[in-house]
């Protein structure tokens, strides 16, 4: 039987046995402390304040589930004086017929009662799916539950996300662009599918009102098949007064609790709801909370992207892929206000430029991909190209397009998302980056360091946290050579899952860096939440004739000793594909120090090999059955080396085997 890394439960020391009632309260005590000095006491406030709302019941009062029914606009009066959207040009965009079949099929799957789930496995809901069953253990939610009421995580119920996928309505913009491409029209199936949902949801009851964000992006995909369709013969009266009923009291709701977002989450979910007020609010503006939503929505949109988008063009969840996320939330917000003559701050717009300059530093120039860091639930809000879902190009091409007036990436497949956003304002000519043999890039806010060579791209992490990490990966690093990536975060996988996947997968045996044993850089807490944050003390970058290369150094490992120090020193050579990376542990002894390395699929196919040291003797290399997740769901089987020593000081030498000759010289 194979056999996967294993992990002790809690993250204690392992002296420490005593579990006296007087201990356990100091621990409580110092945790809540550790909270309230990190995340701040606005913030702890406001969770105790809302928990107490939630357990008396008092969230049940302030959010009704009989609401009245309003024709708030004629059909016809609407088409007529409809404010303008950015997708209202959007008629001539070429496909190539691999386009125009591909998404065919995808359409007939979708016709045929398959979705899309995380952008990668399509499921078999069938044509008369309740909304409410999950469809990876088959248990199905209480539809007539208030929402405050339902569970974010439980056992049984399994993972909510299951649950909440199809109805974001993100599969609607796949129809939407095959009746584009194939010129048909679909829109009797696409309001067959929004009256089915609006039908069995009771406002303010089950799942899919449990989180505003979800609610937010459902608006965001009905308001897109509304004006695509909007002259249909199959939009009825009727119809377009249920949608938009709908429509009005869903964000009722998500204003009515965006506070949460705002304070106890403050992360894209904060953005998304903010767009959602927004957009509401300027194309609907007979709703009778439309000035208001218009304003908190423009307001909240500058504050929150001021706030989460770091000064160097970073992002606050130290995620990959929500920061793509931010950008095609921006890219809706400002393609909407562009037609609808409303300015944003420029502040926020210089913002984000930054954003796109420091994803396009990861962005491989072969296939698109970037690291798979940090917490990943491989969203895709707006799916508008027929790319891979790891390839950033096109979101990244289409805010580049808007605030620049022209793309960053000439592929054609790359430059749909930037059509439906801006069509016919942007230059097709994309802009140039002046080649470089080498070069090497600090983002020091955010912590991260970039040293490419004309073969390579190496990224590692080191980061003083100034908002809450997701995953125990200070000093972590990502190696690419020639589009491949040699060694890779293991990902994410569910956050609704047991324990052991859990721990692997957002502690630090997921990321290529030290462990103590068995132990993380951090002291795992509940969830999401990680205490003895690890904290950069110094890092730098820089470069010679032979080389480029990183040193950082971190306090980690708090809750095992407060004065424990790791200190990496990465050396990229230039000419040859040859790294060397020396680890020194300081502040601590009688541990075993584990150096992990997850491998990429091809790494000792494609030549690559690893040899390592501890101060003069020779460490035997392990190679170790592990696990691989590159979308949110998925868990494939794979492979990790991990060098063990007593000793505190461990040097690695990752080499092709075309210089093995070389390495002698490295690894002294």
């Amino acid at each position: 039987m194979t056999k996967y890394p294993r992990f002790p439960k809690g993250g204690h020391h392992k002296a420490e046995k005593t579990t006296t009632p007087q201990v356990l309260i100091l621990n409580f005590v110092n945790k809540l402390l550790f909270l309230t000095r990190q995340m701040g006491l606005k913030y702890i406030t406001f969770r105790l304040y809302h928990e107490l709302l939630r357990k008396s019941g008092i969230l049940k009062f302030l959010y009704p589930v009989n609401v009245p029914f309003t024709n708030y606009i004629s059909l016809s009066k609407w088409k007529s004086t409809a404010k303008p959207f950015f997708i209202d040009s959007v008629r001539d965009y070429s496909y190539s017929e691999k386009e125009k079949n591909a998404l065919r099929a995808d359409t007939q799957s979708i016709k045929d009662g398959k979705i899309l789930f995380f952008t990668k496995e399509w499921i078999g809901l069938g044509r008369e799916y309740d909304w409410f069953t999950n469809p990876e253990n088959d248990y199905t939610f209480d539809k007539i539950l208030h929402w405050s009421k339902v569970k974010d995580f439980d056992s049984v119920q399994g993972d909510i996300k299951y649950v909440w996928e199809k109805a974001r309505f993100t599969y609607l913009l796949t129809i939407i662009r095959n009746d584009l491409a194939n010129k048909e029209d679909n829109s009797s199936f696409v309001w067959q599918e929004i009256l089915s949902w609006i039908r069995e949801n009771r406002y303010n009851c089950g799942p899919h009102y449990k989180c505003s964000q979800e609610i937010s992006l459902r608006v965001l995909n009905w308001i897109i098949a509304l004006y695509f369709y909007k002259n249909s013969e199959s939009l009825s009266e009727q119809i377009f007064s249920e949608i938009l009923n709908a429509i009005y009291w869903q964000a009722k709701h998500v204003e009515q609790n965006i506070l949460f977002s705002r304070i106890a989450v403050r992360n894209n979910h904060a953005i998304t709801e903010s767009l959602c007020l927004f957009t509401a609010g300027v194309l609907f503006p007979w709703f009778s909370d439309a000035k208001r939503w218009c304003g908190k929505g423009k307001k909240y949109l500058e504050e929150e992207g001021l706030y989460q988008i770091y000064e160097d063009g970073s992002y606050i969840q130290h995620s990959f892929n929500y920061q793509r996320v931010v950008l095609q939330l921006y890219s809706f917000a400002l393609a909407l206000a562009n037609v609808n003559k409303v300015e944003f701050d420029e502040t926020l717009i210089t913002r984000l430029q930054k954003s796109i300059g420091f994803l396009q530093r990861f962005i491989d120039t072969v296939n698109g991909y970037v690291p798979n860091l940090g917490a990943n639930d491989s969203a895709l809000f707006f799916p508008l190209n027929c790319c891979s879902p790891r390839d950033f190009r096109p979101q990244v091409n289409a805010l580049h397009a808007i605030v620049n007036k022209n793309i960053l990436f000439e592929d054609s497949e790359c430059q749909e998302d930037a059509y439906w956003f801006c069509s016919g304002i942007i230059s097709r000519t994309p802009k140039r980056d002046k080649e470089q043999k080498s070069s090497i890039y600090a983002f020091t806010n955010g912590g991260y360091y970039v040293l490419k060579t004309c073969h390579s791209t190496t990224f590692i992490k080191c980061t003083h946290y100034k908002h809450r990490p997701y995953h125990a990966d200070n000093l972590h690093i990502d190696i690419w050579y020639n589009g491949n990536n040699v060694l890779r975060d293991a990902g994410t996988y569910k956050y609704n899952t047991n324990h052991n996947d859990s721990r692997f997968f957002s502690g630090s045996a997921g990321h290529n860096t030290v462990m103590l044993d068995q132990f993380d850089q951090m002291e795992r807490g509940a969830r999401f939440i990680w205490y003895n944050w690890s904290e950069c003390i110094d890092a730098g970058i820089h470069e010679n004739e032979e080389a480029v290369e990183f040193k950082g150094t971190i306090r980690a490992f708090k809750y095992i000793n407060a004065n424990i120090m790791h200190t990496r020193y990465v050396k990229v050579i230039k000419s040859v594909p040859i790294w060397v990376i020396r680890d020194l542990i300081e502040g601590v002894n009688g541990y075993t120090y584990n150096q992990h390395w997850n491998i990429g699929d091809e790494f000792f196919s494609s030549g690559f090999q690893m040899q390592s040291k501890s101060r003069d003797k020779v460490i035997k290399m392990e190679q170790q059955d592990s696990w691989y997740s590159e979308f949110y769901g998925q868990k494939e089987p794979a492979q990790k080396l991990i060098f063990r020593s007593k000793e505190n000081e461990i040097t690695t030498i990752i080499y092709h085997d075309s210089v093995s000759n070389l390495i002698g010289k490295y690894l002294q």
